[in-house]
């Protein structure tokens, strides 16, 4: 697992990931934490663009796959109950944690954590624009070398995993999470590592950053 955090108070506990600079939150932690029991129905109920899959030891030896969700799923989790734990959680994660993982907390800031706790329906119209918003993707800068496709999904404002997503629907990408032969051969990527979806490593020359700023814009 990359980048792999453990944020813990008296109360509670959250497993949290970094992959290319984006954290996800282990949605088990997240469920148990607000008094939620089935956190795989929880995962049916998200934006699929937003989870992944990791592992993690479960404490007794043996490696565990969890659900983790990005920030937005997070903030939809925890509104799926309104109780005082849910509260209480989404203030320290807001006060605590997010402050601790970059200085920028993205969706949630603790102005927007109060104002949620005050009027549901402001956070839901919030989530709601958000969600608008990130349906276009920004026009992708070409760089005078070959960058991650992490970083391309960056300048798109997308997660990664959102970007192999649209690549594979597009046909762009293998259901393996790795461009087309065809592809390679026109010099639009390269393979650095050999793995599966977001554990490959793979790069974007100059010429394919060209042709992913026109496809997607199309």
């Amino acid at each position: 697992m990359l980048g792999l955090q453990i944020f813990h108070n008296d109360q509670f506990n959250v497993r949290v990931q970094s992959i290319d600079g984006v954290p996800y939150f282990s949605l088990f932690d997240v469920c148990k934490s607000v008094g939620i029991k089935d956190s795989i129905e929880v995962a049916t109920q998200l934006d699929a663009d937003g989870i992944i899959v990791g592992e993690c030891g479960d404490g007794i030896g043996c490696q565990r796959s969890f659900f983790y969700v990005n920030e937005l799923n997070l903030i939809k989790t925890i509104f799926m109950v309104r109780n005082k734990e849910a509260e209480a959680f989404l203030e320290w994660m807001t006060e605590g944690v997010l402050p601790c993982i970059r200085k920028d907390s993205g969706y949630i800031a603790q102005a927007f954590a109060k104002e949620a706790i005050r009027d549901p329906q402001y956070a839901i119209r919030l989530l709601e624009k958000i969600e608008k918003d990130s349906e276009n993707p920004r026009k992708i800068i070409p760089q005078q070398d070959v960058v991650s496709i992490g970083e391309v999904a960056k300048m798109l404002g997308w997660g990664r995993t959102r970007l192999f997503k649209r690549l594979q629907t597009m046909g762009i990408f293998t259901k393996a999470g790795l461009p087309l032969k065809k592809y390679v051969d026109k010099k639009f990527f390269q393979v650095l590592k050999q793995g599966t979806g977001i554990h490959s490593s793979i790069a974007v020359t100059p010429k394919g950053q060209v042709y992913l700023s026109e496809m997607l814009a199309s």
